[in-house]
C-alpha cells in the first residue's frame, strides 16, 4: 500500500475535534515524495494541517555523552556545528554511520 492508502485509512478514525492531532513523521529521503508534498503543502497554507520540522539533532535520543577530551575531535566537524545542542549529536551520528 501507498503512503497516502494507509494514512487515509488511519486518519479516518480520528475525530475532528478540539485537542486531537494527527502527526506525520518521515524522514528526509528524497523530494517530491508523499511526505515531501504534504510539508510543502502545508508550509505553504494549502493543506489542513500545519508544517512542523524537527531536526535530528533537537530529539535526545540522538545523542550520546561524549568521553573526557572528546569533545575537542569533533570541535571542526560538520556535525558540530550544524546547530546541535552540544550534548554529543555528532558522536552519535559517527557511531551510526551517518
Amino acid at each position: 500500500k501507498s503512503p497516502e492508502q494507509i494514512l487515509r485509512a488511519a486518519c479516518s478514525g480520528v475525530l475532528l475535534k478540539p485537542m486531537t492531532m494527527i502527526l506525520f513523521e518521515s524522514t528526509a529521503n528524497g523530494t517530491g515524495n508523499f511526505f515531501h508534498r504534504e510539508y510543502e503543502a502545508a508550509r505553504r497554507g494549502e493543506s489542513q494541517f500545519r508544517p512542523l520540522f524537527v531536526a535530528w539533532y533537537e530529539i535526545e535520543q540522538y545523542s550520546l555523552p561524549f568521553a573526557p577530551g572528546e569533545r575537542e575531535n569533533f570541535a571542526g566537524s560538520r556535525a558540530a556545528t550544524s546547530g546541535g545542542s552540544g550534548r554529543g549529536e555528532p558522536r552519535w551520528r559517527r557511531s551510526t554511520g551517518m
